[in-house]
């Protein structure tokens, strides 16, 4: 979830959004929050080193507290005050009024001197993770329950915080990272560190590949979506999801690029079928997936050929990336990543994948779609070798 200064009653249904665009990383969080007294939620991050305070700016998303119901809804519904500042003696930190908060970017770790006092972490929870020593970190001041005057000083019985949602809170930085999307998970909530926390989570991202375990979104981000989000949706990306929830390690959460696959010689290579996986469709493509399946599957007898004059023996797989306007049906953009170490396989792949051409569909826009295709061993009795 995150890291409070100060211990809360209660944090539940987390969401967080990222997308990665020109060398800065797109974030978004929201959450529901009860808290005794004002508190300042502090979000690390993989900021690029060297651009100071102007490693991250902040977006203002108060005019789209929908943002997060906006993209569940594109998903079917699953199976299962004081403005922040230190003492005169120190330059304090630029204080930044982002919707209905006061926010404030920590390039580092020996900054946070900068803040007031009671919104500054504990030294020892820093020494607790090591992995921060050299992110930035965005700090937001959060508005808790007020207690009485009596309550304050200790008498009487203490009211219980109520729980409430907040507007998503975004901002984008220089990310050191830029082939990586980062979700910052780490759940410092009690002033203690534990080593498996419970996760109450729903993880959004735009990417041009869909991240293995993640979902695909039904239907499109649309234009007037994004329009309304301040840069941080694209309305041609593809939009994946994964829910999170109950005891796991506490961890931030990573999605890296898959590691390039090596082909392999097979044993038995009679018993290699062409492999070709459903298509993962994104942006304005996102409702005619049928569309487009029916289309690269007119492919199969061309890839399989391809496939035998090649490297025929070897056990591996490519991925083919498209961009395709949806209204002329033409790709725009392709892009192949193969486990084969043959370019003239490669390139011959990505001159058979611009030969495709969709039909004109309602709309407009870009859409994008992956497909994974190679050779591998098709289960059938009896297979070769098999005991």
């Amino acid at each position: 979830m995150c890291i409070f200064s100060q211990p809360v009653s209660h944090v539940a249904a987390t969401k967080i959004f990222a997308r990665v665009e020109g060398g800065e990383q797109l974030l978004a969080y929201e959450m529901e929050l009860a808290a005794l007294g004002d508190v300042a939620m502090v979000l690390p991050l993989p900021v690029e080193p060297g651009h100071g305070e102007a490693g991250l700016r902040f977006i203002d998303l108060s005019g789209y507290p929908g943002f997060f119901d906006d993209l569940r809804s594109a998903f079917p519904e699953p199976i299962s005050g004081q403005a922040f500042g230190a003492s005169r003696a120190v330059q304090h930190l630029v204080v930044h009024q982002v919707g209905d908060f006061e926010a404030s970017f920590v390039p580092s770790l020996a900054d946070f001197g900068r803040l007031e006092p009671r919104f500054v972490v504990a030294p020892e929870i820093w020494q607790r993770l090591p992995q921060y020593r050299d992110f930035g970190f965005a700090v937001f001041k959060l508005r808790g329950e007020k207690q009485g005057f009596w309550q304050s000083l200790g008498f009487g019985r203490r009211r219980a915080a109520e729980t409430k949602k907040v507007h998503p809170m975004a901002l984008a930085f220089r990310t050191r990272a830029p082939a990586e999307l980062f979700f910052p998970t780490v759940h410092v909530h009690s002033g203690r560190v534990e080593e498996r926390a419970a996760f109450d989570h729903e993880l959004y991202c735009q990417a041009r590949r869909a991240p293995a375990g993640w979902f695909s979104a039904s239907k499109p981000v649309g234009s007037h979506e994004a329009g309304k989000s301040q840069g941080l949706l694209s309305a041609s990306a593809g939009c994946f999801r994964l829910v999170k929830t109950g005891l796991h390690e506490n961890a931030d959460v990573i999605v890296k690029p898959p590691p390039r696959g090596v082909a392999t010689r097979a044993e038995h290579p009679e018993a290699l079928e062409l492999v070709v996986s459903q298509p993962v469709v994104g942006g304005a493509l996102t409702s005619f997936d049928n569309v487009v399946r029916n289309v690269l599957g007119r492919l199969n007898e061309e890839l399989r050929a391809l496939h035998q004059r090649h490297v025929a023996g070897w056990i591996g797989s490519s991925t083919v990336l498209f961009d395709f306007d949806a209204a002329g049906g033409q790709p725009l953009r392709v892009d192949v990543e193969s486990d084969y170490d043959d370019r003239a396989f490669v390139a011959e792949l990505e001159q058979l994948a611009r030969t495709v051409v969709l039909p004109p569909l309602p709309g407009s826009g870009v859409g994008s779609v992956e497909l994974r295709v190679g050779l591998g061993f098709v289960p059938r009795s009896p297979v070769p070798g098999a005991t």
